[in-house]
């Protein structure tokens, strides 16, 4: 009888041939410290620097496994085919960049193993932030108004960074979703993390692969699928139909705020309808609390997706 692994550690790429053989040996020197059964999954989002070549030189079949895709399907892609692809009774999902620093997975992992069963997953949120400051406010704002509007149960500052029981991410993968991030897909599942704090390491090569526009829909559709942008719009309209409200008891012109408002309510009523109909899709009326209620996986993908 095959022995269950204990732990994977998943990691996307994406022009990485930089960084990639260092991850690995980080990697397994990490898992190695946490546990006997581990495996290493990297998956090559249709990289065109040499990541593929080097991935396939690096990957044992055993220990280290690789998961070629022949088109790029972006960050939350990529983990999605991962996630397929992993055996671990935990998976921890990190940037193949070197930014999340393997060490930190003895943290996540030793916090999930204390966590009681219905904490799905734990985040690692950033103690210290290095980035260009106009990437601050935006990332700011962003958790922000996640964190007022959004769906509760998800730690603050909490993304991409994470480690999962294998219910949890079993359900990521099998959530046909586009766009949006680890933290905003297990917020639609309904399901209940935590968080513990860690150092960012500087990016070894270059900018963010995603870009300005990149990082904008990533957060679009992460604040939809928490529930954050309906409410933004809703409350929004609220506000300017009550101030439409003012001008009119004034006898003032209110055209403008009132019909700026019933959009934004009108906008509210067409997101919360879409959000329905993806968790209709996704077979989740209602997610149970503990991490086993959540749903199974579709069958794994081969090799060459």
């Amino acid at each position: 009888m095959e022995i269950p692994i204990e732990l994977t550690i998943l990691a996307p790429l994406h022009n990485e041939v930089a960084t990639l053989e260092e991850l690995v040996r980080r990697c397994r020197a990490v898992a190695s410290q946490l546990t006997d059964r581990w495996e290493v999954v990297l998956v090559d989002d249709a990289s065109s620097d040499g990541t593929t070549i080097l991935l396939e030189k690096l990957a044992d079949g055993s220990r280290v496994r690789g998961v070629f895709l022949a088109e790029q399907h972006g960050q939350f892609g990529a983990v999605r085919a991962g996630l397929r692809h992993s055996r671990g009774q935990a998976v921890c999902v990190l940037d193949g960049d070197l930014q999340d620093p393997p060490e930190a997975i003895a943290r996540l992992w030793q916090h999930l193993r204390r966590a009681p069963a219905e904490v799905s997953a734990v985040f690692g949120e950033k103690a210290v932030r290095d980035d260009p400051l106009l990437f601050r406010l935006g990332e700011t704002s962003f958790h922000s108004l996640q964190f007022l509007f959004g769906a509760r149960g998800l730690p603050r500052g909490s993304s991409s960074f994470a480690i999962l029981r294998a219910p949890a991410a079993a359900a990521v993968a099998g959530a046909e979703l586009a766009g949006g991030n680890l933290a905003s897909v297990l917020a639609l599942l309904g399901a209940k993390a935590e968080s513990v704090d860690y150092e960012r390491d500087p990016r070894v090569e270059g900018g963010s692969r995603l870009g300005p526009l990149g990082h904008v829909s990533e957060a679009l559709h992460a604040l939809h699928h928490s529930g954050a942008l309906a409410r933004i719009a809703g409350w929004f309209g609220l506000l300017l139909l009550a101030i439409a409200g003012v001008l009119v008891a004034k006898g003032e012109p209110a055209r403008l705020p009132a019909g700026v408002g019933l959009a934004a309510t009108a906008t509210c009523g067409g997101l919360t309808w879409h959000r329905w109909q993806l968790k209709k899709r996704l077979g989740l009326w209602r997610c149970a609390a503990t991490s086993s209620a959540l749903p199974k996986p579709p069958s794994a993908d081969s090799r060459r997706l």
